[in-house]
């Protein structure tokens, strides 16, 4: 029974134990990491291909179609060049204009809408640069109340 008398009080402490990565460990992450890498990048690739290729298709079939709808119905292919030429920027529009199909009524109308927008784009700047002004309007007041608060409390002391 004397045996057991001379053992520890405390329990001996003890270190968790840490993760220590071999070099095969980390080569056959790195590759695997190449690899993935690879794969996303020949996709990205491939698919970038596809989109380039059917954008060509498109591009080339657009003429013979606008042919096609000038004799057929000619209003599609003013709503087509109106839509267009306003979704793009000046420079775009300005090159539109200037394409062989390109209905002339189309030029008054193009740019009426633009004007719009134009018009539209200012009224939005404006009343953000108002709620600004607004928010800073109500932040100096407020700031001001302060200042005058504690001036007033000063004064008191």
């Amino acid at each position: 029974m004397t045996k057991h008398l001379d053992l520890p009080l405390t329990k001996p402490s003890v270190k968790p134990a840490q993760f220590v990565m071999t070099e095969k460990a980390k080569a056959a992450i790195e590759r695997l990491a190449r690899q993935s890498m690879n794969q996303g990048a020949n996709r990205a690739l491939k698919d970038d291909k596809i989109q380039r290729a059917a954008r060509a298709a498109i591009a080339e079939a657009i003429l013979p179609w606008l042919t096609f709808m000038q004799e057929h119905d000619p209003e599609a292919v003013l709503t087509f060049f109106i839509q267009i030429a306003t979704m793009t920027n000046e420079a775009g529009r300005n090159k539109i204009m200037k394409h062989d199909l390109f209905p002339i009524e189309a030029k008054r109308i193009i740019e009426a809408h633009v004007e719009k927008m134009k018009a539209y784009a200012e009224a939005q700047r404006a009343e953000a640069a108002a709620s600004r002004s607004a928010e800073a309007a109500k932040r100096d007041a407020k700031q001001n109340a302060n200042e005058e608060s504690e001036e007033k409390a000063e004064a008191l002391d």
